[in-house]
């Protein structure tokens, strides 16, 4: 269904009829033999869907931000419900994800973090907040090293 159908159809039924329930969650809605659709309902447009895998599976409560040509999503709540720590790197550029995994040796492990904010500053990610085990503090992610620190 188009979006114009979705709100046509949302819009002429009666106040009667109509229910409270609780928009969309984001989720992967491919089913085998139909095209790819949103939350919405609405066919995904052909570019998205040739990014090459993989990709972060859906999520909610994460931070996204860009940095030169590249986009990068933290954390956040998987499509599970599973709080998660993952880092996915995607390239404008070459229209590619690639998740990010930091060496151990070279900084901390951050945490599962969901509801949290971030900026970028200079060659840095700085995330704040947000809600995870343990108590909230000022992380920084390094573009060019890939390590967190605090």
């Amino acid at each position: 269904r188009s979006v114009a159908a979705f709100v046509s159809a949302s819009s002429s039924s009666t106040a009667a009829s109509r229910t409270s329930s609780p928009p969309p969650r984001a989720a992967s809605h491919f089913s085998p033999g139909s095209p790819p659709r949103n939350a919405v309902g609405t066919t995904l447009p052909a570019h998205l869907l040739s990014v090459t895998v993989p990709w972060p599976s859906a999520r909610y409560a994460h931070t996204a931000v860009v940095y030169r040509h590249h986009m990068y999503v933290y954390g956040g709540y998987t499509s599970d419900g599973m709080a998660c720590n993952e880092l996915w790197c995607y390239s404008f550029q070459n229209n590619l994800w690639r998740r990010l995994r930091p060496r151990p040796d070279l900084g901390l492990r951050p945490p599962d973090l969901y509801h949290h904010v971030a900026v970028v500053h200079n060659a840095s990610m700085y995330v704040l907040g947000g809600a995870h085990r343990g108590n909230a503090r000022l992380l920084e992610y390094r573009f060019a090293a890939n390590t967190w620190s605090t």
